[in-house]
C-alpha cells in the first residue's frame, strides 16, 4: 500500500475505536482504544471473537469487560504466565536430574571404595572362610549396586519423559506466539522473522526469492455489511485459497487485517506471478454464501503485487516494492496481479483509465463479484 492509503486507512481504523467507544459510553483511556484498535485490524481474533460474542448477549462492551479483554487477550502477561509456567517446570525438571545425578554419583564413589577395600583384603593371605565370606560381600554389594542402577535407569525415564512433554509445551508456546488463531498461518511476528532470516539466506547462496502481497478488495465494505463473524469465515476461506497453492518451503502469513504476505524462497519472479494468479482465481471463483440463510453473498476477489530479491535488498525495501505493486492493482481495477516489471506499464495505463471495477455488484452484495453462471460456493 501507498504511505497516503495506509495513513488513511490508519486513520479509518482509529475513527472507528472511537466510534464504539462512544456507543458503548466508554471513556477513551488507552487500554479501550487499544482493544477496539487490535480488534478492527484484525491483528488478534480471539480477542474479535471474545467482543462478538458479548455484543451478542449484551448489546455493548462496558468499561469492566475492557479491562478484562485487555488482560486476557492484549496484556503481554497472558503469554508471560505461560513461559513463565514452563520455566518454573524446566527448574523443576533440571533440580531432579541433577538429584539422579547425585545419586549415582554417591552410589558408584561408594562401590569404588568397596572395591578397593577388597582389592587390599586380597592382598593379604586369607583362609578360605574369610576369603568367602569376602567373596559373598562383594557380591551382595554388587547386586545392591544393580537394582540401585536399575531404580536410577527408571527415574532417568520419568525424567525423559518429562522433558519430553515440556519441548512439546514449549513448541506449543513458540507456535502460539507465530501462529494467526483465526486463519491457522504464519502471523505477522512470524512473517518479519522469517522474512529476514530467509533473505539473508537467499543473499548468501545466491538464490531467488519472491514475495507476494495480497490484499481483500472491500473487505470494509463486506464486515461493514454482514458483520465481522462472516468476514472471519471470508478470511479462512483466502488462506485456504493461500495455502492450497503454495510449496511446503513457502511461507505464507497474515500480514494484518485483510492483507496476506507469501514468502517463496528459491522462486523467480515469472514463477511468483504464475502462483499469485493461481492464488487469485482460486479466490476469485468462489461464491460467499452465508450458511447460517442460505444467502449469496456475492464472491471475493484479492489484488496482488509481487516482488523479486536483488542483490541489495532489505526487507524493508522488498516489502514496499510488492506494496507498491499491490497498490497499482487496486488503481488498475483489483482483482488482478501486478509484478514489478510491470509497474511501469500500469503507470502509464493508470493515466487513460476511467473509474473502472473489476467486479458487479449485486443487490445484495457489498462490493464483491457476482456472475449469473453457477460457481462454486464457499458457506461462511
Amino acid at each position: 500500500m501507498s504511505t497516503m492509503e495506509d495513513f488513511e486507512r490508519t486513520i479509518g481504523y482509529a475513527d472507528r475505536a472511537v466510534g464504539h467507544l462512544k456507543h458503548d459510553r466508554v471513556s477513551p483511556y488507552p487500554k479501550a482504544y487499544e482493544v477496539w484498535f487490535v480488534h478492527l485490524t484484525g491483528q488478534n481474533d480471539e480477542l474479535s471473537k471474545a467482543i462478538n460474542d458479548i455484543y451478542e448477549k449484551y448489546g455493548r462492551v462496558s468499561s469492566g469487560q475492557i479491562v478484562h479483554l485487555h488482560e486476557t487477550f492484549i496484556s503481554e502477561n497472558h503469554l508471560g504466565d505461560k513461559v513463565d509456567k514452563m520455566g518454573g517446570k524446566i527448574n523443576e525438571e533440571a533440580t531432579f536430574l541433577q538429584d539422579v545425578i547425585k545419586k549415582c554419583y554417591g552410589m558408584s564413589q561408594d562401590f569404588g571404595k568397596s572395591l578397593k577395600q577388597a582389592a587390599k583384603d586380597l592382598e593379604i593371605d586369607l583362609d578360605q572362610h574369610t576369603l568367602q565370606k569376602l567373596i559373598k560381600r562383594v557380591s551382595l554389594e554388587t547386586l545392591a549396586v544393580e537394582k540401585q542402577n536399575e531404580q536410577l535407569l527408571e527415574q532417568l525415564q520419568v525424567a525423559r519423559a518429562g522433558i519430553q512433554r515440556l519441548h512439546k509445551d514449549l513448541e506449543e508456546v513458540r507456535e502460539e506466539t507465530l501462529l494467526d488463531q483465526l486463519t491457522m498461518i504464519g502471523n505477522r511476528r512470524h512473517f518479519d522473522r522469517s522474512l529476514s532470516q530467509t533473505l539473508a539466506e537467499c543473499h548468501l547462496s545466491d538464490k531467488s526469492l519472491c514475495l507476494i502481497m495480497a490484499d481483500i478488495d472491500h473487505f470494509k465494505n463486506f464486515n461493514d455489511t454482514w458483520g465481522h463473524q462472516t468476514g472471519d469465515q471470508v478470511l479462512k476461506l483466502v488462506a485456504l485459497a493461500v495455502k492450497g497453492n503454495v510449496k511446503t518451503i513457502d511461507i505464507p502469513c497474515r500480514y494484518g487485517g485483510e492483507e496476506f504476505a507469501i514468502i517463496l524462497p528459491g522462486t523467480t519472479l515469472e514463477q511468483g506471478k504464475v502462483i499469485a494468479e493461481r492464488i487469485r482465481k482460486t479466490v476469485a471463483k468462489r461464491d460467499v454464501v452465508k450458511r447460517s440463510t442460505g444467502e449469496n453473498l456475492g464472491r471475493i476477489t484479492i489484488s496482488t503485487g509481487v516482488s523479486v530479491l536483488n542483490s541489495s535488498d532489505t526487507p524493508e525495501s522488498l516489502i514496499h516494492r510488492a506494496d507498491r505493486c499491490l497498490y497499482a492493482a487496486k488503481k488498475a481495477g483489483r482483482n488482478q496481479v501486478i509484478v514489478e516489471n510491470d509497474e511501469l506499464f500500469f503507470k502509464r495505463s493508470l493515466k487513460r483509465l476511467n473509474h473502472f471495477e473489476s467486479f458487479r455488484p449485486t443487490g445484495n452484495s457489498a462490493g464483491f463479484n457476482s456472475t449469473d453462471s453457477p460457481q462454486p460456493q464457499a458457506d461462511v
